[in-house]
């Protein structure tokens, strides 16, 4: 007796043939998107690895080492600066002022602020540049001590119980372009009246060198 022999099943019928083929190239298709769609965009490639921390502890990236000491709500602000030549600063809503120690690691010259308030984002204020750390220049390894001063709506402070101040190197370039493979270090601040104080003005330090 033969041994029986087995061999896969042919589809005689043509039209059958076709529509097995279109299937199964729809479903190769809809794997493909599936996966397409998954892919980080080449934004979310080039953005920075975020590393979080909170107001109090040393929070270090790649290029920053960044403390968060304190914060005051304000809506006068006193400034030490060559410019503007008003000493005293009026805000449209509240100053937010957020004193802080950063040290460059490596040779990274400055250290880009933002400050994430109530589902909103606001930079520090430009009247402000040379009086405060957003346009200081930093020397690696040597901490310098001193603010980062954003304008935001009173609502908004009122609505807060947190912030979040998120420090990045941003080098000047004649187009802006994203970061590569830099460290965003997100640092959550409370504002609550117990732990960033309202006053009438506050008085902006000098930007200070060296250990704190």
């Amino acid at each position: 007796m033969n041994p029986m022999k087995w061999s896969r099943p042919r589809i005689e019928s043509a039209p059958l043939r076709i529509a097995v083929i279109i299937c199964v190239v729809i479903a190769t298709l809809a794997a493909s998107v599936f996966v397409w769609r998954r892919l980080p965009y080449a934004t979310d490639v080039a953005a920075p690895f975020e590393v979080r921390g909170s107001a109090g502890t040393v929070v270090s990236g790649r290029l920053f080492s960044v403390t968060v000491t304190k914060a005051g709500i304000a809506p006068v602000v006193k400034h030490t600066g060559a410019m503007p030549k008003a000493r005293n600063l009026q805000a449209r809503g509240q100053w937010i002022v957020v004193k802080a120690t950063v040290t460059s690691l490596i040779d990274a010259h400055g250290a880009s602020a933002r400050l994430v308030l109530d589902g909103k984002v606001f930079l520090p204020d430009d009247r402000l540049r040379y009086s405060t750390l957003d346009a200081a220049l930093l020397s690696p390894l040597i901490p310098l001590t001193g603010v980062y001063v954003f304008e935001v709506p009173t609502d908004s402070v009122d609505r807060s119980s947190h912030a979040q101040l998120g420090i990045i190197y941003q080098e000047p370039k004649p187009i802006p372009e994203p970061t590569k493979w830099d460290s965003a270090l997100l640092i959550d601040i409370p504002i609550d009246a117990q732990h960033a104080p309202r006053a009438a003005v506050i008085a902006l330090p000098a930007n200070k060198a060296g250990a704190s």
